[in-house]
């Protein structure tokens, strides 16, 4: 019990720590994780809703709203876990002085990942107020019911982003995560346009993009369908992506931080 109470006193404190860091660079944060989304989506929602009025009946604005709010914590989760999470453990020395407390590598990761989804539930939550405002929003209710759905996407897209920290020797091995895990995951998953209007080869390699699962639920809940039963395939299948890319990442991380 005691080891329980102070993992969680440990995970807070990581937290802690991440969010005060953030504080003092409050403005330039926000700049890149929330002012970012909103303006992709008034670009794209506005702009090209001008020419495209509706996408499967519904307005177009309407339409990118939970696909935007997905990308805002899509990107910010994995920049967190990605270049955020790199600079602590190598240029700063953050991760080795954290380990040589008695704090473990688990609770290390958790911390990292929870400040992730926190930086990710702030982005996506800039482009539902922008939504709102600019009423784009025809489901209050239904949106806020996004909100775990969220978490658990934002999670998921955090530890991915920790499997190429593990391996990273320079930032720039990052251009791989950012070309080849978030720009596909962010054009070709559904946030503009339904996948069905690709090949069947394209939908298979679209469904197997977890941003597709994210945005399929998200925008479900936002046009007011409610939970249901055909939602549980993609939350597991975000749950096994998850396990798997922690149990990487964390192999991965043990052997470099500790030999």
């Amino acid at each position: 019990m005691n080891s329980i109470i102070f993992g969680i006193k440990a995970v807070v404190a990581l937290w802690s720590r991440n969010a005060k860091v953030w504080f003092k660079w409050l403005y330039p944060s926000i700049a890149g994780n929330i002012v970012n989304p909103i303006l992709y989506f008034f670009s794209f929602g506005f702009g090209l809703g001008a020419v495209i009025e509706t996408m499967d009946g519904v307005p177009y604005a309407v339409y990118i709203v939970p696909g935007m709010m997905c990308y805002a914590a899509m990107f910010s989760a994995g920049f967190e876990t990605t270049i955020g999470s790199y600079f602590r453990m190598t240029n700063q020395g953050t991760f080795d002085a954290i380990l040589a407390t008695p704090v473990n590598l688990h609770q290390l990761l958790i911390g990292e990942i929870l400040w992730a989804t926190t930086k990710a539930l702030l982005a996506a939550g800039g482009v539902m107020l922008a939504a709102y405002v600019f009423g784009a929003m025809p489901n209050v209710i239904g949106t806020i019911y996004t909100i775990p759905v969220l978490v658990f996407g934002s999670i998921a897209f955090a530890i991915s982003g920790l499997i190429f920290t593990a391996y990273a020797k320079t930032p720039e091995f990052f251009n791989y995560f950012f070309t080849f895990w978030v720009t596909p995951n962010f054009l070709f998953t559904g946030v503009f346009f339904p996948i069905n209007k690709f090949s069947e080869l394209g939908q298979t390699l679209a469904n197997l993009m977890p941003m597709t699962h994210f945005i399929n639920i998200t925008r479900d809940l936002t046009l007011g369908k409610g939970f249901s039963i055909s939602m549980l395939e993609p939350v597991v299948y975000l749950t096994l992506l998850s396990i798997i890319c922690y149990v990487i990442s964390y192999k991965k991380l043990k052997t470099r931080l500790f030999s």
